[in-house]
């Protein structure tokens, strides 16, 4: 792609918690928005965001045309490609970069081969780069134990594992993981398939087997209710003992047979009431043995808007068409004003 102005302009697709945030941390490196879709319809942007106004309007739907200073469009509106297909390929279109939160876009060759196909081809044809990323997968799960793996000289079987707090997020969140429910209800809206859960260990194992060459040919996923023995609380209400306040999901990863692949994703709120250890760790079984353990977890939402601001600026400098974590070059920090391509780096 070709260089750009050093004050690159971004549209932005869902202005909820995670588009906000990211919204934010954009603006704060340099980067001025250009546009917004979302539900706060006629809002100013700046004053949605919690900053000063800026004379630019919330839209329903978004504009025919775009300011030349816009580079990127930031979605977080959908976890699935399906959903957010119709806003890629706009924004595609219109020949904008776009770094997407949709979990099932951080690898959804496996998933949604069709689609990804066709957004492919669209960023192929119009000279910029589709990402999703954020902290997991995009990260945690993924992308550091692949990291990790580079001081092996072989890998026998991954097993990585993340608990984390869900108290910070919100209603919906909650309701996805069964937060409330007594463990018959769980139980029924499991059976319901109700009981949404994490979104994307199909991708992250995808993603690992991608890049280790692992082959993996069949997963095994399971979820199963946490239910606490004591009271749990959280910013408007208290969870008694006896009801369900999260969910353990577990995958495990085969090739011809043999586990290769284990992600132990236990989420619940308030944690500590239990005194329950909230983490990230990694155990890598080859030649070396590698462990790594992050205690206490690495903040979904914090952690999700900084792995995309940081990725945005990678993307300047990215080839063309549908890309992946394991596409860029190693993920990193991007302090204010570091737009300029990736190459122009390398001397």
């Amino acid at each position: 792609m070709t260089p750009q102005p050093a004050d690159p302009g971004f549209f932005v697709w869902g202005l909820g918690q995670m588009g906000s945030g990211v919204a934010r941390e954009l603006i704060r490196r340099g980067w001025h928005p250009t546009g917004a879709v979302s539900h706060q319809v006629g809002e100013d942007i700046g004053g949605v965001l919690g900053l000063d106004r800026i004379g630019l309007e919330v839209a329903a739907e978004p504009p025919s045309g775009l300011s030349d200073s816009t580079q990127l469009c930031v979605i977080a509106t959908n976890s699935h490609v399906e959903q957010c297909l119709p806003q890629i390929l706009w924004a595609v279109e219109h020949g904008l970069d776009v770094i997407c939160s949709a979990e099932q876009l951080a690898y959804p060759w496996e998933s949604e081969p069709e689609l990804s196909a066709q957004i492919d081809r669209a960023a192929r044809r119009n000279d910029v780069s589709v990402l999703g990323t954020g902290i997991n997968p995009g990260f945690i799960m993924d992308v550091l134990p692949i990291c990790l793996s580079a001081a092996s000289n072989g890998v026998e079987r991954l097993e990585i594992r993340r608990v984390n707090d869900l108290s910070p997020f919100g209603q919906s969140v909650h309701d996805s993981f069964g937060v409330g429910l007594a463990l018959a209800e769980f139980e029924a809206a499991e059976k319901r398939d109700e009981i949404a859960g994490h979104v994307g260990f199909p991708e992250s194992i995808a993603m690992i087997s991608a890049a280790l060459g692992l082959s993996i040919d069949s997963v095994v996923e399971s979820k199963t209710p946490i239910v606490s023995t004591v009271a749990r609380r959280l910013r408007d209400r208290v969870l008694p003992a006896g009801v369900v306040v999260g969910c353990r999901q577990v995958a495990r990863a085969y090739a011809d047979g043999v586990l290769r692949i284990v992600m132990d994703h236990p989420q619940q709120v308030d944690p500590a009431a239990e005194a329950t250890e909230t983490g990230d760790f990694i155990e890598i079984f080859g030649n070396p043995n590698i462990s790594m353990r992050s205690s206490p977890e690495i903040p979904g939402g914090t952690g999700t808007i900084a792995v995309m601001a940081n990725c945005a600026a990678q993307l300047r400098g990215a080839r063309a068409g549908l890309l992946t974590m394991i596409d860029l070059a190693l993920p990193r920090f991007a302090r204010a004003g570091a737009f300029q391509r990736s190459d122009a780096l390398i001397h």
